[in-house]
């Protein structure tokens, strides 16, 4: 089968995908990065289940709940640990998506409790989810009342399409997130490059941006990107 088959018949596939939920979209991303035989996959840990979840915000009396989809992506994989032994990775050997370093429960938690609830950037009901290494979160809003609920937003004190320490929508929802970094996976827009001797996270940005925007139709960070174009 030739190459545009094959990314025709990867596009049908997502198109079917986009009202398949959660688990599947995790599913033929899992798909995607066996495929690709990204790095990351060395790194993710087991998944954990949704009691021991929220047995941690119950015993430190955190009256916080995370929305059934992001439950899900811990009960697929945890993420990453913030130290791994004898094979110390870079950070682009950890990336699933741009910036994107998706980390463990238990470091996400703990960054929940000593940076998101002492700071004036954010509210109690973001959460954090990705980082990149270098400053920029990922949170998902937590808050059924708001009207960014499920949203996935993006702090940054470097991106100048953001004013630094604001914090604004990038995704539309965990699925939209999911679908948008599958279409990027399937395209052939993140790939992987060599850098020192490693396989690296590499992105086509231009094509990522048309991909991320028609995904995610609300959010202000890809608009805003837009609009300087």
């Amino acid at each position: 089968m030739g190459a545009g088959k094959a990314t025709k018949r990867n596009f049908n596939q997502l198109l079917k995908m986009q009202n398949s939920g959660t688990h599947k979209l995790l599913e033929s991303l899992l798909n995607e990065l066996e495929r690709h035989n990204a790095p990351v996959l060395r790194y993710l840990k087991d998944g954990v289940s949704k009691e021991k979840i929220e047995a941690a915000f119950e015993e430190n009396n955190i009256p916080l709940k995370l929305p059934e989809e992001v439950l899900e992506l811990y009960k697929w994989k945890n993420g990453v640990s913030a130290f791994i032994e004898d094979d110390e990775p870079i950070i682009g050997e950890l990336e699933l998506f741009t910036q994107g370093v998706y980390t463990s429960f238990q470091l996400s938690f703990d960054t929940y409790i000593s940076h998101i609830l002492k700071s004036d950037f954010f509210t109690p009901s973001m959460f954090p989810l990705f980082e990149s290494g270098s400053g920029e979160l990922f949170l998902v809003e937590c808050n059924p009342g708001s009207p960014e609920y499920k949203k996935i937003l993006m702090f940054t004190l470097h991106d100048p399409i953001l004013a630094g320490g604001e914090v604004k929508s990038k995704y539309d929802s965990m699925e939209s997130l999911l679908l948008t970094v599958l279409e990027c996976y399937q395209k052939g827009i993140y790939f992987f490059s060599e850098f020192e001797g490693k396989r690296v996270f590499d992105i086509e940005r231009m094509s990522e941006v048309e991909v991320a925007t028609k995904h995610n139709p609300t959010s202000d960070y890809w608009a805003a990107l837009q609009n300087q174009h």
